[in-house]
């Protein structure tokens, strides 16, 4: 050691040292006259050598010294990777946790307003044999405002999100062609057919309509999801599209099973329909869709010569049920469809 003049006691194969003799000797008290004449017998070249060899040895003492920093610094870091990880597990299982109780509190709360329906269902019956059908009518629109009373309550406690098939958005390594996923912000239902690219850039098919959304604009559908019962369906398989009970048990062909439902109405076809049988289906329609708490639906009218949609668009305008509308844009369907997002 050339600060303490002590061995270190390490055996270095193949390297040179450097015999600090001069160093050690005047520390032991010898005469210096004695150590600068022995000093003048050693030839220029040798004493370059023993210089050349006390910078090696500072230079692999440095490189000690880094290494060991490194291997510090190399264990430090994978000690906070492994601390890292467990603290974002944690933070996942938290987060499953609040999502879990946020849907069985939507659930219950939901479930309550549901009895009210059921109760006001069972009035129309008792009132079937024995009231005129204006009356009838009346019970079944304050079933309908019970329903939607209750789906507004359950998105005020926990938010819409609870009621979307986990309504997260989904990242793009988990999209997969040929699967289907839902736009809420189309409201629409449909197969991806491209994607996503290096920016998350996927196209949606739903029907003959494509349409390019991000994958975090998209989310899973609730009836692809096994095990699951979407809210409402209890109530809502009760009620024909047309706004007359029946009783779940012997529902007929006409009638839609919530699981068609969810596939398909988000979008109506008016197509080849007179301006009065279309006015009357996309009112029976837009009544299934608030009742089933879809947020936008699509009404696929055609060009043709604009009166089916000036007459949609003149009914949308009136309608309280109707928050916003607007005509498709490029890759939407143009000016044959019209978006509109709902109450």
């Amino acid at each position: 050691d050339t600060e303490t003049l002590r061995p270190t006691y390490r055996l270095l194969i193949g390297v040179p040292g450097v015999s600090n003799a001069f160093a050690i000797s005047r520390r032991l008290g010898l005469l210096p006259e004695i150590i600068d004449q022995a000093r003048s017998l050693i030839s220029e070249e040798g004493m370059r050598f023993e210089e050349l060899i006390q910078n090696v040895e500072k230079s692999r003492a440095e490189s000690d010294r880094i290494r060991l920093e490194t291997r510090m610094l190399r264990d430090d870091a994978a000690r906070l990777t492994q601390q890292l990880t467990a603290e974002k597990a944690l933070l996942a299982d938290k987060n499953r946790q609040i999502v879990h109780q946020a849907r069985e509190e939507a659930r219950e709360l939901y479930a309550e307003a549901l009895k009210e329906v059921d109760q006001l269902l069972a009035d129309i019956r008792n009132q079937q044999k024995d009231r005129d059908l204006l009356e009838n009518q009346q019970l079944i629109s304050q079933a309908r405002q019970k329903i939607r009373s209750g789906l507004h309550h359950v998105e005020n406690e926990i938010g819409r999100a609870a009621l979307k098939a986990d309504g997260q958005p989904l990242d793009p390594a988990e999209i997969r062609i040929g699967e289907l996923y839902y736009a809420p912000a189309l409201g629409l239902t449909g197969k991806i057919i491209s994607g996503p690219d290096s920016r998350g850039n996927c196209v949606l098919q739903s029907g003959t309509i494509k349409v390019n959304v991000t994958a975090e604009a998209l989310r899973l559908p609730e009836t692809l999801r096994p095990g699951r019962t979407p809210l409402g369906q209890k109530a809502y398989s009760r009620l024909r599209p047309g706004g007359r009970a029946q009783s779940g048990r012997h529902a007929s062909g006409s009638d839609l099973s919530l699981d068609r439902h969810m596939r398909m109405t988000s979008e109506i076809q008016l197509l080849g329909q007179t301006v009065e049988e279309a006015m009357s289906n996309l009112d029976k329609f837009i009544d299934d869709a608030v009742l089933a708490g879809m947020p936008a639906i699509r009404i696929v009218h055609g060009k043709g010569t604009g009166a089916l949609r000036s007459a949609v668009q003149q009914m949308l305008k009136k309608d309280s049920r109707v928050k916003s509308f607007r005509l498709g844009a490029y890759g939407e369907g143009d000016s044959g469809v019209t978006l509109a997002e709902l109450t």
